[in-house]
């Protein structure tokens, strides 16, 4: 009968002890996050990483920790780890509200790469996601100027310019592109 006792005394104890840690690690890793996010407002983007990671290690299964900390491992030139924390995002919340920004992201990380076709693939993603993503159109135009391709690379300026005649990015490039098919 004293080990039935026991028993339940430790199963209570635990059973209030797990809640009370997971609404202490949620608060943490919020914490964490938010200390990351100022970190890059302050382009200090090493020390946003090492936030965001502590957060992600409280909260594993938070996106937002991750897709943070793609931005950041973007901002420093570490594309192969900040395509891995998007394609973090896209697996624990399939439906995110981001999603093609994430695309978006992911594609300029392949196109510093040097893989052309992959940053095309996530641009038309992006597009896909959010037909009015102006820089998705802009990006999939940069790839389509490295692949050779400025007809493709005009269209979808002509495009980004259609949704945002102020984007003088759009126009700097398609009068790049213009250059080049006269050569």
């Amino acid at each position: 009968m004293n080990k039935n006792r026991l028993f339940i005394l430790l199963a209570f104890l635990l059973l209030s002890i797990v809640p009370a840690y997971s609404v202490w690690s949620a608060v943490t890793a919020e914490q964490n996050f938010n200390q990351g996010e100022v970190l890059c407002e302050q382009s200090k983007y090493d020390d946003a990483i090492v936030a965001f990671t502590k957060a992600i290690d409280l909260y594993p299964k938070w996106e937002l920790p991750y897709r943070s900390r793609g931005l950041a491992y973007n901002k420093i030139g570490q594309t192969a780890q900040s395509i891995a924390d998007f394609d973090r995002v896209t697996e624990l919340d399939p439906t995110y509200a981001d999603r093609a920004d994430i695309y978006n992201h992911r594609g300029y990380d392949y196109l510093k790469q040097g893989q052309v076709d992959k940053a095309i693939e996530a641009y038309d993603t992006a597009i896909e996601l959010n037909p009015n993503l102006v820089e998705a159109y802009v990006n999939r135009g940069v790839a389509y100027d490295q692949n050779g391709r400025h007809d493709l690379a005009i269209t979808s300026y002509n495009k980004a310019i259609e949704l945002d005649a102020k984007y003088y990015e759009a126009y700097f490039h398609r009068g790049v592109s213009y250059e080049q098919t006269r050569n």
